[in-house]
């Protein structure tokens, strides 16, 4: 596989992971809003033992996380292509293997993300031939 087609694989994980994460983070956000009318409809013998703000905080939280890692797939493939960006797309690539939509195509990227034509991309020296001299 080429170097470009491999990173045509990232590309597409990050944005479709994007795209999963801002759909989560506006799901989350919609119950931060919601989560007073929805608890206050809830039968007596049912309620939550969790109170209100302890589940508007949770949703809060996890809203900010999925904006947050929106954003960061959205601007990962456009990152400058150096050796400490060749690390945090790694990171990334690991961590969108471990979601649902996105493993196939991260683990073919990842698979391909330490060929050395791929590495080359990011400024890493192409590895040495094995020295002849050495027995």
């Amino acid at each position: 596989m080429q170097a470009d087609t491999a990173f045509g694989y990232y590309r597409f994980s990050c944005y479709l992971a994007a795209l999963i994460n801002a759909f989560s983070g506006i799901f989350a956000f919609f119950f931060f809003f919601r989560f007073p009318e929805l608890y206050r409809d809830f039968p007596e013998s049912s309620q939550a033992t969790l109170p209100l703000w302890y589940l508007q905080l949770v949703c809060a939280v996890m809203g900010v996380v999925f904006i947050f890692f929106t954003a960061a797939n959205i601007y990962l493939p456009s990152a400058p292509r150096t050796q400490k960006w060749w690390t945090a797309h790694l990171i990334n690539l690991i961590l969108m293997a471990g979601g649902c939509c996105t493993t196939i195509p991260a683990v073919i990227a990842l698979i391909n993300w330490f060929r050395p034509d791929l590495r080359a991309m990011f400024g890493f020296e192409p590895p040495r031939p094995p020295d002849a001299q050495r027995p």
